[in-house]
């Protein structure tokens, strides 16, 4: 495959020849480097677009929650997204979704400096050992490049830090969250490998920069329940996971189509709900009285769930980096206001083929909210309001920014249109399969037309979709 210009650049710029670890110079010519592309008419989605993770290590490889009718989550509960994710192939395509990575890795970078200003200037009551959690890491192949960005930047700010061991070395204890039914085998391995490769490499002080000690655990578990001991945890982030939604074992997610009122009341013809008309909350399509029922009794108390939780763990002066992805974006809305979007489009030709039931259009319920900067104020409102703990975090940092996902550019697929599918397969399709009851025959027919439409509703020569994302930036105040 040819090797891309992009790829050069990463190679030279990012890591040193000789261990791969972040140098200060390197940072800051990528930094320079990524603002003259933005400056020159390359958006910053699309040259994240083309630059791929680095793949230095191998990387072999939530409980639904509970939230009854009226959209309380409560303790028991677990994150829908592996029910709703196609396990084995979304580990293949994942690397297509660290652009929305690299698009906020400045606010990574500063949260690692405050962390470690703020260490410096509390030189009574610092614990020794400082402790992070990567919350929904899934195989972890993203969650590791973001890791091992942070625990670069902790290491660039460490320098000066009097708060470390007697070797002069910053002790650093990791957690890898992720909901019970995922490959915990395979994020295991992932974080090992890791690990491992990091240890070996990791250096003395003689180059300048503090060496890094680091453990590490995974917990298989719903970020959507308490996970740590209350103020044990310096730094938290989630990266595109939030937008799913808190659902219980037991309940219909097929009912969220028709929950328009308060009562619940699920009489598609009185409240105009026209269940073959959409497929997402966030699509054109989808009927704007449930799209306010879903942010009001699901979206705002969920997200605001998942912040007093964390607003408990957090120690004073922690803080916590939430990714997720916004409204709009592309698979949902494509360019033209008058096309549907490629999904819907494929299972009503199906419908009208006769290889797919109406029924099961019908029942097809995507469970996660694409939010806006709004959503996010509204949600930790909320959770203010709900929790007092929650009255201590308050939010820094806000970003609503913009991906390019895709096949083209990058040396891993030059197949255009097909890497975007495939990878909206991967994180879709399980949701398809679970809440519509499809035939094996079923499924090939939708991926068959979903080829189609893909190439219908996108520009085929780019290969490429847009998408937003929403990066925030949290912080426990202290006392």
């Amino acid at each position: 495959m040819t090797r891309s210009w992009s790829r050069n650049i990463r190679c030279r710029s990012i890591h040193s020849a000789c261990n791969g670890r972040l140098c200060i110079l390197q940072g800051q010519f990528y930094l320079a480097l990524h603002s003259s592309l933005v400056t020159s008419g390359l958006s910053e989605g699309r040259f994240c677009s083309q630059w791929q993770p680095p793949r230095r290590w191998s990387t072999n490889g939530k409980n639904e929650n509970n939230s009854n009718t009226n959209g309380n989550v409560n303790s028991r509960v677990k994150r829908s997204a592996t029910a709703t994710t196609m396990r084995d192939s979304y580990k293949d395509h994942s690397f297509n979704q660290y652009s929305a990575h690299i698009g906020c890795q400045d606010l990574l970078q500063d949260c690692a400096k405050r962390l470690m200003e703020g260490r410096r200037l509390k030189t009574e009551r610092v614990p020794s050992m400082m402790r992070i959690a990567d919350l929904g890491s899934a195989d972890g192949s993203n969650s590791i490049q973001t890791v091992d960005a942070f625990l670069d930047a902790l290491q660039v700010n460490a320098a000066s830090n009097s708060n470390c061991n007697t070797d002069n070395a910053l002790d650093v204890h990791i957690v890898f969250e992720e909901q019970t039914s995922s490959d915990e085998k395979k994020l295991r391995e992932t974080v090992s490998s890791w690990s491992d490769s990091r240890t070996k490499n990791n250096g003395g002080s003689s180059d300048g920069i503090t060496p890094v000690n680091i453990s590490h655990e995974v917990l298989m578990k719903s970020f959507y329940e308490p996970l740590f001991e209350l103020e044990s945890i310096d730094f938290c982030m989630s990266y595109i996971c939030l937008h799913w939604l808190a659902t219980t074992e037991t309940s219909d997610i097929r009912s969220w189509k028709r929950m328009a009122n308060d009562n619940g009341s699920d009489n598609d013809k009185n409240n105009g709900n026209n269940l073959d008309q959409f497929l997402q909350i966030n699509e054109r399509t989808a009927p704007p009285r449930v799209r306010q029922w879903w942010k009001k009794h699901l979206a705002d108390p969920h997200l605001a769930k998942f912040l007093a939780l964390r607003a408990k763990e957090l120690r004073p002066g922690g803080e916590l980096m939430v990714v997720m992805v916004a409204d709009p974006h592309g698979f949902w809305k494509p360019p033209s206001p008058e096309t549907e979007s490629p999904l819907l489009q494929a299972m009503k030709r199906c419908v009208r083929n006769g290889s797919l039931r109406k029924e099961a259009l019908e029942k097809t319920t995507i469970p996660y909210y694409l939010r806006q900067p709004q959503d996010v104020r509204d949600a930790l409102a909320l959770a203010q309001e709900q929790n007092s703990d929650a009255n201590r975090l308050e939010m820094i940092k806000l970003r609503h920014y913009e991906t390019l996902t895709g096949g083209h550019g990058t040396e891993n697929n030059m197949r255009g249109m097909e890497a975007a599918k495939d990878l909206f397969w991967s994180i879709h399709g399980g949701s398809i399969v679970h809440t519509s009851g499809v035939t094996p025959e079923e499924v090939e027919s939708i991926q068959a037309q979903l080829a189609d439409t893909f190439e219908e509703s996108y520009n085929p020569d780019t290969g490429i979709v847009k998408g937003h994302f929403i990066a925030c930036v949290f912080r426990k105040k202290e006392e």
